[in-house]
């Protein structure tokens, strides 16, 4: 992976952000990720690209011995149908996943001088 990483400095490509810390990161994905479930997750991902490059979950959350992808969702949002089914190929090929909602406090009316 490293050395493709080095390879194709720059290349456009819709999965990778040229981030120099970016082999680091997904070694540590590599690392936790059941080898089931990421063959799951890129069999799914191949299955049709065009409709299955949307909605995967926002974060990818760990420790030094846990991890789970989160999807935030506010308040009153909810799942769209390609973040569902998401989350359901990812949980069924055991790569624990949740939603999150986030709550916004009511903000302070600004006081005018």
């Amino acid at each position: 992976m490293r050395r493709h990483f080095a390879a194709k400095p720059g290349m456009a490509n819709p999965f990778v952000a040229w981030n120099t810390d970016l082999p680091d990161l997904i070694g540590i994905m590599l690392d936790r990720l059941p080898e089931a479930g990421l063959a799951a997750a890129f069999r799914h991902l191949a299955q049709d690209f065009g409709r299955h490059s949307r909605g995967f979950p926002d974060l990818f959350l760990w420790t030094a011995d846990d991890y789970r992808f989160v999807e935030i969702k506010a308040e009153n949002d909810h799942l769209a149908p390609h973040q569902f089914e998401w989350l359901r190929v990812l949980q069924g090929a055991g790569i624990r996943v949740s939603v999150e909602r986030i709550r916004h406090p009511q903000a302070a009316p600004i006081k005018h001088a």
